[in-house]
C-alpha cells in the first residue's frame, strides 16, 4: 500500500511544487516511536537527546554500581563509557537523520544544482514523482516489522547462549531493564540504518537521473553540496556505534570466558569490515564521479583548443613573429583558465580535510580493542619489574 506524504495534502499549491516542501517528519511515518515522540508528544530533538543519555547513564552506570550486581566487571570504566557513547551516538543519527535527509534534497532541488532530467521530462513533476517513490519507500511498513523481527531474534540468540545481559550473576531485574534498554538501542540503530540505505541510493539514483550543476564559488565550497558532510558524519555516527557495542560486547564475553556467539561476531565483522566502507562510500563515490564529469565538460572545450593550436598550427612566415606571439599568448591564457577551473572547482562533495578526519574516526573501535590488550602488556611489564 501507497504511504501518502503529508506534502501532498498541502492545499492552494500546485502538485508539481510540493516537492520542494519535503518534511522531516516525512520520512518516519513508519515509525511509531518517533511519530509518537516528535509528533505526538512534540518532543524537542536535543530534549530526547537528553534524556536518553540520563537514561543510558543510569542503567549502565549507575544500576551496575549498585552492591551485588556486576561484580566489578561491569563497573569498569570502559564498559559504562562504551555502552552510553554506543546509546548517544545511535540516539543522534536517529533523532537528526530525517531532518538531514530532507534537507539534502530540498537543497539540491531549490538551489538548482539539479538542473532538470536527463530524459528531457518536466522537472517539476519528474522530481515530485521521484521524492513520492521515496517516501513510498522509506516508509514501507516491511522495515518496522523486520527490525522488531530482528531485535527479537537477536536478544534470543543473546538468551540461549547466556550472553549480556542474560548473565547469571546480573539480578533478574537488571537483565530485564538492560534487555529493554538494549532493545531501545537496537530498534533505533536499525530503523536509522534504513532510512540511511535508503537516502543513500536515492541520492546516487538521483544523481543519474538529473543533469547536475556546481558552482564552484559557493560558499561552502563544495559546489553546494556541503549538506553531505553532516550525513556523512552521521554515517560515521552509526557505523562507530555499531562496532563500539560489538567491540565490548566481545570483551565482556572474553574478559569472563562466556562463550561468544557467531551471530556477535558476525555482526561486528560485517559493520566494521564491510558496511563502513560502503556506508562511507556509498555517499562520495557518485557524487565525486558526477563533479569530475561537470569539471571535465567545462574544461574540454579548453582542452580542444589547446589540441587545435598545438597539432594543427598554421603556416607561419619567417618574419611572422606577431602571429608566433598570439598563438603562444593564446596557448598561456588557455593553461592558466585550465589551471584555476582545476584549482577552484570542487570534486569531493566533503574538504580533504574532513575525508582525513573521518577516517581518523573509523580506526578509533579497532584502538579502542586494543586498550585491554595494552594494560595487560603493560601490567606483565611492571610485574617483572
Amino acid at each position: 500500500m501507497e504511504v501518502q506524504s503529508s506534502i501532498q495534502d498541502v492545499e492552494g499549491i500546485p502538485f508539481t511544487k510540493r516537492a520542494s516542501l519535503l518534511r522531516a517528519q516525512d520520512l518516519y511515518q513508519n515509525d511509531p516511536l518517533l511519530v509518537l515522540l516528535k509528533d505526538r508528544l512534540a518532543l524537542n530533538s536535543f530534549l530526547l537527546l537528553v534524556i536518553g543519555i540520563v537514561i543510558s547513564s543510569v542503567c549502565f552506570y549507575v544500576f551496575y554500581s549498585l552492591p551485588g550486581t556486576g561484580h566489578g566487571l561491569a563497573n569498569q570504566p570502559l564498559f559504562a563509557v562504551l555502552e552510553i557513547a554506543t546509546a548517544t551516538l545511535f540516539l543522534v543519527a536517529y533523532l537528526w537523520l530525517p531532518e538531514m535527509v530532507a534537507t539534502l534534497f530540498h537543497q539540491l532541488w531549490s538551489t538548482e544544482i539539479l538542473k532538470g532530467p536527463v530524459n528531457g521530462d518536466d522537472a517539476d513533476l519528474f522530481y515530485a514523482q521521484f521524492i513520492k517513490g521515496l517516501l513510498k519507500w522509506v516508509n514501507h511498513p516491511l522495515w518496522t516489522i523486520g527490525t522488531l523481527v530482528f531485535v527479537i531474534i537477536y536478544l534470543l540468540n543473546r538468551f540461549f547462549v547466556g550472553g549480556p545481559p542474560f548473565l547469571s550473576y546480573i539480578p533478574l531485574w537488571l537483565q530485564l531493564v538492560t534487555v529493554v534498554f538494549d532493545g531501545m538501542i537496537a530498534y533505533t540503530a536499525i530503523m536509522t540504518i534504513m532510512r540511511l540505505l535508503v537516502a543513500m541510493i536515492a541520492l546516487n539514483r538521483i544523481f543519474h537521473l538529473f543533469t547536475i550543476h556546481i558552482n564552484p564559488l559557493h560558499p561552502d565550497d563544495v559546489g553546494g553540496l556541503g549538506i553531505m558532510g553532516s550525513l556523512v558524519w552521521l554515517s560515521v555516527c552509526i557505523m562507530l556505534a555499531s562496532t563500539l557495542t560489538f567491540v565490548q560486547t566481545i570483551e565482556l564475553l572474553t574478559y569472563r570466558s562466556i562463550f561468544s556467539s557467531t551471530l556477535d561476531l558476525l555482526v561486528l565483522i560485517i559493520a566494521y569490515a564491510v558496511v563502513t566502507p560502503n556506508v562511507i562510500l556509498g555517499w562520495l563515490i557518485t557524487p565525486h564521479t558526477f563533479m569530475l564529469k561537470v569539471r571535465d565538460e567545462i574544461l574540454k572545450p579548453l582542452i580542444d583548443e589547446f589540441d587545435t593550436i598545438v597539432n594543427h598550427p598554421q603556416a607561419f612566415a619567417k618574419d611572422d613573429v606577431a602571429g608566433i606571439t598570439a598563438d603562444n599568448n593564446r596557448l598561456t591564457a588557455i593553461k592558466q583558465r585550465y589551471d584555476l577551473i582545476v584549482d577552484i572547482f570542487p570534486t569531493w562533495p566533503l574538504e580533504v580535510k574532513q575525508i582525513r578526519r573521518i577516517v581518523a574516526t573509523l580506526t578509533l573501535p579497532a584502538v579502542i580493542s586494543l586498550i585491554p590488550n595494552i594494560i595487560n602488556v603493560v601490567n606483565f611489564i611492571l610485574k617483572r619489574l
